[in-house]
């Protein structure tokens, strides 16, 4: 569970820098409130992971789905990569790596 603790943990940092970014690029303060706020729960999510709590995980999971839901109804919208498209893509990455490395499917040491 450290790989995916760290996954998670990461991409908590980058939702977290997206919301700053989002904030002081466009003046967005919901931008702000969701980033911090996806991103505590991300962050908390990997602490119980690395905790070898099953609870971060669905809660890592659902988050980044979530995330992958809201940027891809962004990105339909807009037709923007930056931030939509990118966020869209990496909230899918660790979606399914997060699903396959709890399958199995993926061993990483």
């Amino acid at each position: 569970m450290k790989v995916t603790g760290w996954l998670t943990l990461i991409y908590g940092l980058i939702v977290f820098l997206g919301g700053i970014f989002g904030y002081v690029k466009a003046d967005s303060v919901p931008s702000l409130i969701m980033g911090v706020l996806f991103a505590t729960i991300l962050s908390v999510s990997a602490f119980m992971m690395f905790n070898q709590k099953k609870i971060g995980f669905y809660t890592g999971v659902t988050s980044s789905f979530v995330l992958f839901a809201f940027f891809l109804y962004r990105f339909v919208l807009t037709y923007k990569v930056m931030p939509a498209g990118l966020m869209c893509v990496l909230s899918l990455i660790v979606f399914v790596v997060l699903l396959l490395k709890r399958k199995g499917v993926l061993s990483c040491k």
